[in-house]
């Protein structure tokens, strides 16, 4: 049976051939950027007189880079994603009648989030030879109930797998279930989150991609907003979502390192053996990919196959879910990116592409110190928030606002423009997917800018508390209540750690003192309307977090924020009011949004 899976007639594609033109194109551009505006950073340095300034505008000249870099990560990769052919040229067909079925196991994990419908979609396969296993380590006894009742729905079918929630997170079940439960006639398994609906041809479309080469090691599927969610919350970024799959995936096959996701996706059980399982840490998808990588294995990215996923139901989970990624991230690259880097088997294109995935998030944690530097840089220097306008320094005769005063020697149309473009280019491919819909991008923008400035303390609590304790620590995202892993023989101070979050008073406080010290900038020296906006996110957060994202009072006053955002910037670039420097703020897009 096995043999019949890695012999084919033809070969469709090499999945070990990587080329390296976007990642070239992606540091040539950065590079190019950097020598042509460095000229200007340099004579803003030297004309800060303090040596205090000196030492503030370092770290951040180096957080512009890293946005820019970010920003021609997200452009170059909307390039390739619309100009690229799959190396493959490969669409999957059900495998025919003469090509045996083999054995494959759907191991439907579930936490405190146990949701029939989608576990319906793992039975309702058109495929011959498959069993599901129910990984259960609910605590919730509601929820421990329906999966008791589910399984006794269907006892020839499913299978339960009762575990107890421990260090090890999901990969310890995962790695558990494999071990003692799912048989070694098994060839394949299948991995689906509660929330995961997979399409009736799930199993028939994803098993021939294996045909191909025996190296490939797993098949991720394409996934889309599954649109069952009451609340309107998810609905508000369904297409953010849906593009940021198909944008950042499908060129990987042919430009970088296809990442199993971690759900919706179909594994050879021979390599999950070679490899030692799943690595226990929070993001055992990507250690796992990498981990695949180093013994020589691929994965493959099916985008005709379409899975459905869940999404977030209010603004708490998606700040919890993402101050879970940050950490994560920060863990894959302490922990499992060095190892990687070493390898001399693996291509120096997937190496740029893991490091530069996994930077994104933790970047975010930048955010809030850029903010503090953009307002001390000057403060450094001796300027004075109590006045409108900088008393010594003239230009043109007329006086310099409070930022101009400082940063007025690196500003250029060349840097306005790379610095804007930088900015937005997140949001250009929904302007692709929505340019029929104007209003409609215009509006999932605001919303945007509204919800990923939200993160500005909370991805730097979350890094920060990452690097104190040493660890990720981790919340699902859907489970009912705010279940963290087992803090048993840890220390007081890693104990306190892996309890931080969205919610807490450290996150709370840094939200309402930003919002106090930007919004007295913006309005006290009068010429940095952006820095009002982003006060005002930070003052709205704790209170969405409360009463909901689009609750009566919060729906409409989402939309405030970055409006103020909007005309700030667009009266500043066309010197109605305030400094044309300001819009340096926004510079932390390119790594906040979507």
């Amino acid at each position: 049976m096995e043999a019949a899976l890695t012999t084919t007639k033809t070969m469709p594609f090499n999945v070990a051939e990587k080329k390296g033109t976007l990642h070239l194109v992606m540091l040539g551009l950065w590079l190019a950027i950097i020598l042509a505006l460095a000229p200007g950073l340099w004579r803003t340095f030297g004309e800060l007189t303090t040596v205090l300034a000196r030492v503030f505008f370092v770290p951040f000249t180096a957080s512009l880079f890293i946005f820019w870099f970010f920003g021609v990560y997200h452009l170059v990769f909307l390039i390739f994603a619309y100009t690229h052919k799959p190396n493959s040229g490969f669409k999957s067909t059900p495998l025919g009648k003469d090509v045996p079925r083999p054995k494959t196991a759907i191991l439907y994990a579930t936490f405190n989030d146990f949701n029939r419908e989608a576990a319906l979609t793992c039975l309702a396969q058109d495929y011959g030879d498959f069993h599901m296993f129910l990984v259960d380590v609910s605590t919730d006894p509601r929820f421990r109930e329906q999966t008791d009742a589910f399984c006794k729905d269907f006892p020839s079918q499913v299978t339960m797998v009762r575990l107890q929630p421990r260090q090890g997170f999901k990969a310890r079940s995962l790695n558990d279930t494999l071990k003692t439960t799912v048989g070694e006639e098994y060839q394949f398994f299948a991995v689906c989150d509660a929330d995961n609906r997979l399409p009736v041809n799930f199993l028939s479309l994803t098993i021939p991609y294996f045909l191909i080469d025996p190296r490939i090691a797993f098949v991720q599927a394409n996934h889309r907003l599954s649109g069952h969610s009451e609340e309107k919350f998810a609905a508000d970024f369904e297409v953010a979502v849906n593009a940021s799959w198909y944008l950042h995936q499908r060129p990987r096959d042919t430009y970088g390192l296809v990442m199993c996701m971690g759900h919706g996706v179909i594994v050879r059980r021979e390599a999950w053996v070679k490899v030692g399982g799943y690595p226990e840490i929070v993001q055992e998808d990507t250690a796992f990919t990498m981990r695949l990588r180093q013994y020589g294995y691929y994965g493959c990215f099916a985008p005709e196959v379409v899975a459905f996923e869940g999404f977030p139901e209010d603004f708490r989970r998606w700040q919890r879910r993402q101050f879970r990624l940050v950490q994560a991230d920060a863990e894959i690259l302490l922990t499992q990116v060095p190892g990687f880097l070493k390898n001399r088997k693996i291509s120096l294109v997937e190496k740029i592409d893991i490091v530069t995935r996994s930077l994104r998030l933790p970047s975010q944690s930048l955010a809030l110190p850029f903010l503090a530097l953009l307002v001390l840089i000057p403060l450094a220097e001796g300027d004075s928030l109590f006045r409108m306008f900088s008393s010594d320094v003239i230009s043109g005769g007329l006086l310099m606002p409070f930022f101009d005063g400082r940063f007025g020697a690196m500003l250029s149309p060349a840097f306005y423009t790379v610095t804007l473009a930088t900015a937005a280019a997140p949001l250009v491919p929904f302007l692709v997917y929505q340019w029929k819909r104007p209003l409609g991008f215009l509006a999932l923008s605001l919303r945007g800018l509204m919800l990923h400035l939200s993160l500005i303390s909370a991805a730097f609590v979350s890094l920060v508390a990452f690097l104190l304790r040493g660890s990720a620590f981790f919340t699902v995202t859907g489970a009912a209540g705010t279940t963290t892993v087992e803090t048993r023989h840890q220390s007081r101070l890693s104990v306190f750690l892996s309890r931080i979050n969205v919610g807490s008073p450290l996150v709370t406080g840094l939200n309402i003192a930003g919002a106090v010290i930007l919004g007295y900038v913006g309005m006290m020296v009068g010429d940095a309307p952006v820095l009002l906006g982003i006060a005002l996110v930070l003052l709205l957060t704790p209170a969405i977090l409360r009463f909901g994202w689009n609750s009566r009072g919060m729906s409409g006053l989402i939309y405030l924020p970055p409006l103020v955002i909007v005309i700030g910037l667009v009266a500043g670039l066309s010197g109605i009011l305030g400094s044309q420097s300001q819009f340096l703020a926004l510079a932390i897009l390119s790594i906040l949004l979507f």
